[in-house]
């Protein structure tokens, strides 16, 4: 084939709609980046919503769906070994609601002691406040005590609960309906739901310290019980500050440059 022949055909080729003119990588690295743009869109409408929606929600309206989670029980002690530290979270329960409004007339905030081995304290979406065996055991400070509870009643106040429970929802629906049986989609979309996930839970406990370190503010003048508790789990926890990144909770030190930060 003479050259002039071949350069016509080439023109001939690249002229031609028809023909792609961009590398199967391109293409490849293009409907990559225009799905993960459509997970990343899901996942911010679904933030939008659950954070709009539940903060807006009416008070009868929560108090409604907290119904669905079964009836508040009463606070129970456990056993006489933790009445001291018991005694003192009620008083200090009353103390919360009474310099915040905004908590009158919802849940009671049951105090319930669990035997746990675990150092963890958690409250339930309607309100029920739980405290471990191996938490009270480490002998904290009653202000410390007191962040503690005022960190999980921060929970309830933001409602971070039903935001997570709404977002959830939303966001794996959406995601099983846009990967269906494609196993290696779903692998794709359950991990970017994870990792957003952490990253969401984490916001909501900082938003949680940030409300105790108010509560301690308007109770003892100070928020230095935030501070010594966290410098004390730091101690115990030799964990590399990017492992945090693969938690529900933040680091220790960030926790605290927070609540040192922290304006009142």
């Amino acid at each position: 084939m003479n050259k002039e022949l071949e350069d016509m055909y080439i023109d001939v080729i690249e002229d031609n709609v028809n023909v792609s003119k961009t590398s199967d990588f391109k293409e490849f690295l293009i409907l990559v980046a225009g799905f993960i743009g459509i997970l990343f869109l899901i996942i911010f409408i679904a933030d939008i919503f659950s954070n709009v929606f539940i903060s807006t929600m009416s008070d009868k309206t929560q108090i409604k769906i907290e119904k669905l989670f079964g009836t508040l029980p009463k606070d129970e002690m456990y056993n006489e070994k933790y009445k001291k530290p018991y005694i003192f979270l009620l008083k200090t329960r009353e103390k919360i609601i009474k310099n915040d409004s905004s908590l009158k007339a919802k849940s009671t905030f049951p105090i319930i002691i669990v035997d746990d081995k675990e150092f963890n304290a958690w409250v339930m979406p309607n309100g029920v406040i739980n405290f471990t065996t191996t938490l009270l055991d480490k002998n904290l400070s009653d202000e410390e005590l007191a962040f503690i509870l005022a960190h999980e009643i921060g929970h309830y106040k933001n409602r971070d609960h039903l935001k997570s429970i709404s977002r959830s929802i939303i966001i794996t629906l959406t995601f099983q309906m846009i990967a269906g049986k494609n196993s290696d989609l779903s692998t794709i979309t359950n991990s970017m739901s994870s990792m957003n996930y952490l990253s969401h839970s984490r916001k909501q406990e900082i938003e949680a310290d940030k409300y105790a370190g108010k509560m301690m503010y308007k109770l003892y003048g100070n928020n230095n019980s935030g501070i010594k508790l966290f410098q004390q789990l730091e101690s115990m926890e030799k964990v590399p500050e990017m492992m945090f990144y693969f938690s529900t909770h933040p680091s220790n030190k960030h926790r605290i440059k927070v609540l040192q930060k922290q304006k009142y």
